[in-house]
C-alpha cells in the first residue's frame, strides 16, 4: 500500500511541469471566526438535555429504544451518544445503539461495529449494547412513486427510534434538508438496501424531494421519537446540541441547516483564478474538498 510520501509529486517534477512561468508575488493572510463551541465537559450533559424535547409519549416503561449513530467523525461522537443514551434510560427506557451508515463499513453487520468502535462508539464507552445487523424490513413505499422504504430491523422493531446526526451542506445537492436527521433516517437506517434504492432513484427524482418525503413516510409508520441534531461550528467543535421532536421535524431541520451553512468555513474571496490544496479526500467530504 502507498504511503504519504509516496503520493508526493517532487518539488523538481513540478518545477519542470511550471517551467519557467514567473509566479505572482504571494501574501500570508488568516482567517479569523469568533466562536462559542459547546465545552468538552458539558457535551455530554448537553445531549442528555436534548433528550428531554422528544416525544416518548407512546413508549411503554423499559420500552426499547434504538439510538442511531453513523459513520462520520463527529466532534465529541462517542459523548453525545452516551449522553443520548443515559438520558433515554434514566427516562426508564432500554436503549440500544444501531449503525444507521447505508452500505458504509463494507455493508456487514461485523464491518458496521467496527466503523462504530473506530469513531469510539463502543459498548464500554456508551454504556448499551450495539446491534448491528444489515437486516432491514420494507416500511412501504412513497405514495406517487411507489419507491419502496427500507430500515434496519432492530430499529423498526423498537419500541422508539431516535436518530443522533450532524446536520450541515450537502456536497453532492442542495436542498431543504441535506446531511443529517433526515438523510440518517432514509438512507442510514435503509442500510444497504434502502441507500441503493434511494440512489438509483436520485438520478430522475433527486434528493431535495425525495429524502423529505422518504422521510414524511418514515415519520408516519415507525415510531421515531425524534432526533439529536449536531452543529459544528468552523473548526469542526460542537456548537449545538438539539432535540427535534418529530412535530415539525423537516422543518426545524431545514432552520438548523441555514444555521450551519452561517458556520461553514468559507474562502475569504468570491472569485479565486488558482486554488492549491494541502490535503483532500473522502474523509475530508464527499467531493474531497
Amino acid at each position: 500500500m502507498d504511503t504519504l510520501d509516496d503520493l508526493v509529486v517532487p518539488e523538481a517534477t513540478v518545477l519542470e511541469a511550471c517551467g519557467d512561468t514567473p509566479l505572482p508575488e504571494f501574501g500570508l493572510i488568516e482567517r479569523v471566526w469568533n466562536t462559542d463551541p459547546i465545552p468538552s465537559d458539558r457535551v455530554e450533559s448537553a445531549a442528555a438535555e436534548a433528550v428531554e424535547s422528544l416525544d416518548f409519549d407512546d413508549v411503554p416503561e423499559g420500552g426499547e429504544v434504538a439510538v442511531g449513530a453513523g459513520s462520520r467523525g463527529i466532534a465529541n461522537l462517542s459523548s453525545i451518544v452516551r449522553g443520548v443514551v443515559g438520558a433515554v434510560r434514566d427516562a426508564g427506557y432500554d436503549p440500544f445503539v444501531f449503525p444507521a451508515m447505508g452500505s458504509h463499513g463494507g455493508a456487514t453487520g461485523e464491518g458496521q461495529r467496527e466503523m462504530l468502535e473506530s469513531l469510539g462508539v463502543t459498548e464500554d464507552a456508551i454504556g448499551c449494547e450495539i446491534r448491528s445487523s444489515m437486516e432491514v424490513v420494507r416500511v412501504g413505499e412513497t405514495d406517487d412513486r411507489g419507491v419502496p422504504v427500507y430500515a434496519d430491523a432492530n430499529a423498526a422493531a423498537a419500541d422508539a427510534i431516535v436518530p443522533v446526526n450532524r446536520v450541515k451542506p450537502h456536497t453532492d445537492y442542495d436542498g431543504p434538508v441535506e446531511s443529517g436527521l433526515s438523510k440518517m433516517l432514509v438512507i442510514g437506517m435503509g442500510k444497504q438496501r434502502g441507500a441503493k434504492t434511494a440512489h438509483e432513484w436520485a438520478i430522475d427524482w433527486s434528493f431535495r424531494n425525495m429524502i423529505p418525503e422518504i422521510t414524511g413516510k418514515l415519520l408516519a409508520e415507525l415510531p421515531v421519537a425524534g432526533g439529536v441534531a449536531i452543529v459544528e461550528d468552523q473548526f469542526d467543535d460542537t456548537a449545538l446540541i438539539e432535540g427535534v421532536p418529530p412535530s415539525g421535524f423537516l422543518d426545524r431541520e431545514a432552520e438548523l441547516l441555514e444555521r450551519a451553512y452561517d458556520l461553514l468555513p468559507t474562502v475569504p474571496f468570491d472569485d479565486v483564478d488558482v486554488l492549491v490544496l494541502d490535503r483532500q479526500g473522502k474523509d475530508v467530504s464527499g467531493q474531497g474538498m
